[in-house]
């Protein structure tokens, strides 16, 4: 146990005194549509849909200006899966790129369909043809550092009907620093960090060999620099390994619901959005993993859906609980918030502080991990408390609100308490160990 907390305490603090942040990631690109297209802008190629990834991931990290990053430093994605949970699925090496003036490095790729490949009919020769990323104009007009990785491949196409065909996936692509043009995706965590020296690149490598949520085995002698989950319900388990964890709210058809795992001496922040994300990012320049249960005031991260073709300038999902922070992103496009944040320091959405916020301010909950009861202390009147656990089930409501919370009765795991007075509303995030 001392070894775990001494780990967490670790994890914590390379965080706080990272140089090396995730800026902007868009590791699930939307890839379906009923609207059939040719990205290749040659005659060669008839249309056709594009259910990929490839060409569409997009990789954004934060840091020095015109800083080089040194050897051995990877972005990884860990599996969250209970198949495989722990194993590293990707680890792209950063070593040897340099941030641009902006302090911002972008990995994007292009994808040239290699000798013998042929179009959906089968016949024409589509060899030497290229898909080019989308995000080549906004990107120039930037002040990133962009390294473009030229991937080549075979199309495998996937017939439709009705003369429709679907780009399925691509065989035979290359792989440079790591990176084949497909990250996984859904159920994972990504991370930077830094590896010694003769480790080499830890793809494929377990590191939560008992299936706990822990990190352990190789990854107890990295730097870990920054890190965010994203998590969707598709296995009854879900691991996370970071401090910032977004997941799916659990599917009500699933007979046993969805358990949520990792290391609780990390305390992670725990956002539910309505499906998955597609796009995270950090707000404006900041380091941290703080974000408000109503997802509008002191964030440290944005999170959303994004509707299909709507790249680069993305369109955020109409549905807000699938946003966060809701409001802001709710409809709106990442050009709606002062241009586009491709290539550069993202949009901040930190207004300023509300009656709620102040009211917050006020209230301090302790100890947090807590055993058997919290106290709650508040320079204002506290007239009611409610109790809910991450489902949004109430499970304790009381206008007999005094210093000491019983919480011995709770299961193990994270429960957002709310606190009113008056017309004002606090919420605080507790974890019972």
């Amino acid at each position: 146990m001392k070894k775990t907390l001494l780990f967490a305490f670790l994890i914590a603090s390379q965080l706080v005194s990272a140089q090396y942040y995730i800026s902007e990631l868009v590791v699930s690109p939307p890839n379906s549509s009923s609207v059939f297209n040719d990205y290749t802008d040659t005659p060669l190629v008839k249309d056709f849909e594009y259910a990929v990834d490839d060409t569409l991931e997009y990789f954004e990290f934060r840091g020095t200006p015109g800083a080089t990053i040194p050897a051995d430093v990877y972005f990884i994605a860990v599996d969250g899966d209970d198949e495989n949970p722990g194993r590293i699925q990707d680890a792209v090496e950063l070593g040897g790129l340099t941030f641009g003036s902006n302090g911002i490095l972008v990995i994007v790729s292009n994808l040239t369909f290699d000798t013998g490949s042929l179009d959906s009919d089968g016949t024409t020769d589509i060899a030497g043809v290229k898909i080019t990323n989308p995000y080549a104009a906004d990107l120039a007009g930037s002040s990133a550092s962009v390294e473009t990785l030229e991937f080549v491949g075979t199309p495998f196409w996937k017939d439709e009907g009705d003369g429709k065909f679907e780009l399925d996936k691509f065989d035979n692509v290359s792989s440079i620093r790591g990176y084949d043009g497909s990250i996984i995706d859904q159920s994972a965590t990504y991370m930077i960090i830094q590896t010694p020296a003769d480790e080499g690149n830890p793809d494929g490598e377990e590191i939560d060999s008992d299936g706990n949520g822990i990190l352990d085995g190789l990854a107890m002698n990295w730097t870990i620099y920054d890190a965010v989950t994203i998590l969707d319900d598709d296995d009854s388990v879900e691991f996370a390994y970071s401090e910032m964890i977004f997941i799916e709210e659990p599917d009500v058809t699933m007979p046993l619901g969805v358990t949520l795992t990792y290391d609780p001496a990390l305390t992670p922040t725990v956002i539910l959005l309505n499906q998955y994300p597609q796009y995270v990012a950090r707000q404006g320049t900041s380091t941290g993993n703080a974000a408000s249960i109503d997802g509008v005031h002191n964030d440290d991260w944005m999170a959303g859906r994004v509707n299909s073709r709507s790249w680069p300038d993305w369109k955020f999902s109409s549905t807000g609980t699938r946003n966060f922070p809701t409001a802001e992103l709710t409809g709106n496009s990442l050009s709606d918030f002062s241009g586009l944040t491709i290539g550069e320091v993202n949009i901040d959405f930190r207004p300023a502080a509300s009656v709620d916020d102040i009211f917050s301010s006020k209230v301090s909950v302790y100890p947090n991990p807590a055993t058997n009861s919290v106290k709650i202390t508040s320079s204002v009147e506290i007239n009611t408390l409610e109790v809910y656990n991450l489902l949004g089930k109430r499970i304790i409501r009381t206008s007999n609100v005094n210093n000491d919370l019983d919480v011995s009765s709770l299961s193990k795991g994270i429960y957002i308490l709310k606190l009113t007075s008056g017309n004002s509303v606090a919420t605080k995030r507790i974890v019972k160990k």
